[in-house]
């Protein structure tokens, strides 16, 4: 059962409306679980050891409401951690799946906490990137394709030579060099391939996107390019040897769990290799400073 101490009923009303949630998403399971609030207090469900635990860093978190944004938001900022066995979550989740009436609450621990993350990586990219190849290499630039912004030195510069001095930099920095192994995470339209491959760096791009992989390997075969894309998540990727370098351009706003991502990239990198990595965002659409 989950037992809430008397001190947090009287002092903090908003946290009680919280806990009502909680209460009724996790009543009646048998997985031992734990909520442990940002003073120290602990929600438990069993008497056995808990197979994982919802750490809350931050009171404020319970302040701002049940809805899936605010959970999703404090997850990111790390005012919000998971802990434990991740096969328990499936158990839960499939309990959940059964329950009717799903609440705001309910819904963000079904899709951001007990969800497969491959299969949050799947729905996220089939919802933005299949909608075919020509309708996002409209508005790409002609040489590389590069799907995420750009460096510009001047109002006056064209898309074209914007998207080529990223590349550039990326290569710079990540001290690429003939014969070296990169992996790219979110292969998009082939850029990273575009750029490297005739410099003599083998790359490995990575999607979700059935049009985005029919494209790169199309694009592959007409350039006789080395390199390989592969219809593969990076949290199941296990190639031979890990990489010299991670490219990870405009990819990590889509991800919603940093510290799993961080640490399975971690083990895909070569002992000194670098990570470069790109991201463009805010919290209100479209207000994103032009400077």
């Amino acid at each position: 059962m989950v037992s809430l101490p008397e001190s947090i009923q009287a002092v903090h009303p908003a946290r009680r409306k919280l806990i009502a949630h909680a209460e009724r998403v996790l009543e009646g399971f048998a997985t031992p679980c734990e909520i442990i609030l940002a003073q120290g207090e602990v929600l438990r469900v069993g008497t056995a050891a808990p197979k994982f635990r919802v750490v809350f860093h931050d009171d404020r978190v319970l302040l701002r409401g049940t809805d899936e944004f605010s959970f999703a938001q404090a997850f990111v900022n790390g005012d919000m951690d998971i802990e434990g066995d991740m096969m328990s979550f499936f158990d839960v989740r499939t309990k959940l799946k059964s329950m009717l009436g799903m609440s705001a609450f309910t819904r963000f621990w079904t899709q951001m906490l007990f969800q497969n993350p491959t299969q949050v990586n799947r729905e996220a990219i089939r919802h933005h990137y299949e909608f075919g190849a020509d309708f996002f290499l409209c508005f790409a630039d002609q040489g590389y394709h590069l799907y995420s912004h750009g460096f510009f030195d001047s109002d006056t510069e064209t898309l074209e030579r914007a998207c080529e001095r990223k590349l550039e930099v990326m290569f710079d920095w990540t001290r690429m060099k003939p014969g070296m192994r990169v992996l790219d995470i979110g292969a998009g339209w082939g850029a990273v391939i575009r750029y490297c491959a005739p410099r003599g760096v083998h790359v490995t791009s990575l999607t979700l996107a059935q049009d985005s992989h029919r494209h790169i390997t199309q694009m592959l075969k007409d350039n006789a390019f080395i390199g390989q894309v592969l219809l593969e998540d990076f949290l199941v990727h296990r190639p031979a040897e890990p990489y010299d370098a991670i490219v990870i351009l405009g990819v990590i706003e889509h991800i919603p769990y940093y510290r799993k991502f961080f640490e399975r990239a971690y083990d895909l990198l070569k002992p000194g290799g670098r990570i470069y990595m790109d991201a463009s965002a805010d919290i209100e659409k479209f207000m994103v400073s032009r400077y």
